[in-house]
């Protein structure tokens, strides 16, 4: 488990981990009350994606997270793009019910991408920062 998570997010401690779950679960709390609090299938992924997009949102703002994705070659990166762009917003679609809602992870949405495309390509880290 603590190797993914290195993969994923470079050199994370655990109070990073919790300095981004704490947002994400509260926001998958919220999604999940404004889905009706309903205890079925859909909303459950709702949440799990609301949790996703908040926590990565977090994460790809991290100098730690843009080391790591820096280090990945660029076709990497490239998937990591066409997936949040491609399937991300069909799930939204088909699971938020609430308009409201979908507007939410959408705009979420759009910013994890922004942030990774902001610290994966266009912000370069000096060579002489530890890794």
């Amino acid at each position: 488990m603590h190797d993914l998570l290195r993969l994923v997010f470079g050199r994370a401690t655990w109070p990073h981990i919790v300095i981004m779950l704490v947002p994400a679960l509260g926001c998958g709390g919220f999604i999940w009350y404004a889905s009706g609090a309903s205890y079925d299938f859909a909303t459950a992924l709702c949440v799990l994606v609301t949790i996703d997009l908040v926590a990565g949102a977090i994460s790809n703002a991290t100098l730690a997270t843009n080391r790591q994705w820096q280090r990945q070659p660029v076709w990497h990166r490239w998937i990591f793009v066409l997936v949040h762009v491609s399937i991300y917003p069909l799930g939204i679609w088909a699971l938020a019910t609430p308009p409201a809602a979908r507007m939410v992870l959408l705009c979420i949405l759009v910013l994890k991408v922004a942030l990774f495309i902001r610290g994966s390509w266009w912000r370069r880290l000096p060579a002489s920062d530890p890794l």
